[in-house]
This record gives structure tokens, C-alpha cells and sequence, in this order.
């Protein structure tokens, strides 16, 4: 690293205290003036730091940039490994991990940005991602198993979204299915997850699961189209970064030891649809159905008023005019 990301390295681990720039000279055996003009370089950058005559600087406890630095010291000793890359503006990170498979990367990813210019979404539409109000992130794994075993991947990290926003803030997270999570009954985040397959042996080569979180993107901030339908978490003092570090550390946990039955079970009794009614296009037929289950499999069990069961694997559902 260089002086000025070990200078925020040592910022970041002492937030609650200022260190005096002899002090940051001597930890990183440089001259006060290289301290000083670093310090006004992170500022320019956008960090806030105080900074106090004959007591030093401090990096603002509100200060809200996503940073590598800020991310690792709220990490689980074991997802200390992933590969951590953070932008402050890419077009879409789902867009840059593939970017990374398909340049023949084998290494386990984790990408952040800031902000997104043209965030992605499920059925082509796009993910509003402004900056500096909420968290885009993108993890490129590398699973090497049967696609079989990796169908319920969506479900588990909607479930672990919403464990996350319920440890950040009081309030009851809920799943429209198949990946969109609601707080209040606005929507808050998206998961897009995209799949790299062999398709002779049917082995997950490589997956991309992306993740778009409104953390505090006010109300009139959203598109019109967006307006009555968006909302964000608005968490009390809790930095991105350390909402960024427990995002990573439930994803990665869900993943790699979930039970599938356990997450399946949390996963239903987050999803709103159940014994409501819904429209839905079944081979470009608009249908009318009572949804009655989501199967081990993260499909929607659908009972039309036909008595005729409908099973969706994928598609668009929309909560009915009908009385629900």
C-alpha cells in the first residue's frame, strides 16, 4: 500500500480518537509534510477528516465513503481471503465480474462501487444506483458444482439481505418473489445473480451474484416511474462500510454453509406473496392464481381458480387488483 492507503488504514482503525501527525509520521516512517499533504489528498477525495491543532486528526465518525480499509475491519476472520475491489463508479458491477471470468480470473471477488451508471436488474430493466446513498456490490465465485445444487442461490441471499437489514435497523424485511426485498412496502434492494455454465456436464463454472441496497436515497430522489414504489433502509448512524462488511459476511455464509432447508423455510415466511392473489404471464398468457407455496426448489406453487396448479420457475408476478 502506499502512504496515502496506509494513512487511511490507520484512520480507519482508530475512529474514535484523534493521533497526532508526528505520530502517523513515525507509524509510517515518512515526514510530517507527507502526512499533511496525504491527509489533504483523502479530504479531496471526499473523506472527512477532522483535524485539530496539538491533537491530530480523526477520520469523522460520519464520514461515509466505501473504502477496501473501512470494509476488512468489520470482516470475519474467514472472508479476510475474498478479493476486495471498490469503485466509485462503474456502469454495473454484475457487468465487471463477468468482465473479470471472462479475462480468465480464477480468484473469489467481491466488487463495491459507489455508484452505478447503467445498475442492472432481472428481465433487462435497470437498477437506479445513485451516489454516495447506497450499496452495489457484485461477488464472483467460482462453485464448480452441478447446477442442481445451485438453484436456490437467489433465495439465500434475499434471505441474508434481509437478516442484515433487520441487524442495521428495526423493522421486518420481506421477500417478493423471486429477489426483491421490500421494508415498509417499498422496494429497497435487487438481486440479479448470473451463471457462467458448462452445459455438457450441467457444472456452474463461475456465478455473479449482484446486490443493489438503497441505504438513504431519499423518496424524491427516485425516477417518477420509481416514486411509489422504491423506498430505502435509512438506518441510524451505521456507516456503508459496515453495512458493505455484514453483507459479505451473511452472503458468504448462507453460501458455503446454509441449510438449505433452514433458509427455505425463512425464506417463505418472508415472502409476502403466499395466500395472496396475483397476475402472472404463463406462455404470454396474462393468468390469475392464488400463490400457495414456494417449493424447496424457490418455486412459486400457483393454484388458478380453475383448480389447475401453475409452477413458476422464473417471470414477472404482480400482486392482483383483487382484494388480497
Amino acid at each position: 500500500m502506499g502512504i496515502k492507503d496506509q494513512l487511511l488504514d490507520i484512520l480507519e482503525h482508530n475512529r474514535e480518537q484523534y493521533i497526532s501527525g508526528q505520530e502517523l509520521a513515525e507509524k509510517l516512517s515518512v515526514s510530517r509534510n507527507a502526512i499533511w499533504k496525504n491527509i489533504k489528498k483523502l479530504q479531496e477525495e471526499g473523506h472527512s477528516i477532522v483535524g485539530i491543532n496539538n491533537r491530530g486528526y480523526r477520520l469523522d465518525i460520519l464520514s461515509d465513503m466505501i473504502t477496501k480499509q473501512g470494509i476488512k475491519i468489520h470482516l470475519l476472520p474467514q472472508n479476510d481471503k475474498y478479493n476486495i475491489i471498490v469503485y466509485d463508479t462503474v456502469d454495473s458491477t454484475n457487468n465487471y465480474g463477468k468482465k473479470l471470468i471472462s479475462n480468465g480470473s480464477k480468484e473469489e471477488t467481491i466488487i463495491i462501487s459507489n455508484e452505478q451508471t447503467k445498475g442492472r436488474g432481472r428481465m433487462g430493466r435497470e437498477f437506479y444506483s445513485p451516489a454516495n446513498t447506497g450499496v452495489y456490490m457484485s461477488f464472483v465465485l467460482f462453485p464448480n458444482r452441478h447446477v442442481s445444487e445451485l438453484g436456490t442461490l437467489t433465495t439465500k441471499a434475499c434471505v441474508a439481505v434481509c437478516r442484515v437489514i433487520e441487524a442495521i435497523k428495526e423493522c421486518k424485511a420481506e421477500i417478493k418473489w423471486v429477489n426483491d426485498i421490500y421494508v415498509d412496502k417499498k422496494k429497497v434492494c435487487g438481486i440479479l445473480t448470473e451463471a457462467v455454465t458448462d452445459f455438457e456436464s450441467g457444472t456452474v463454472e463461475a456465478i455473479v451474484i449482484g446486490i443493489g441496497l438503497n441505504i438513504s436515497t431519499a423518496s424524491s430522489d427516485f425516477p417518477d416511474e420509481l416514486s411509489l414504489s422504491a423506498g430505502s433502509v435509512n438506518p441510524e448512524s451505521v456507516s456503508r462500510n459496515i453495512i458493505v462488511a455484514k453483507l459479505i459476511n451473511e452472503v458468504m455464509a448462507v453460501y458455503i454453509d446454509g441449510d438449505d432447508k433452514v433458509l427455505m423455510d425463512e425464506y417463505r415466511q418472508r415472502c409476502f406473496l403466499i395466500d395472496k392473489e396475483i397476475t402472472y404471464y404463463r406462455n404470454g398468457v396474462l393468468s390469475l392464481g392464488k400463490v400457495v407455496d414456494v417449493n424447496d426448489q424457490g418455486n412459486l406453487i400457483i393454484e388458478k381458480e380453475n383448480g389447475v396448479t401453475d409452477i413458476l420457475n422464473s417471470g414477472e408476478v404482480t400482486l392482483s387488483s383483487k382484494k388480497n
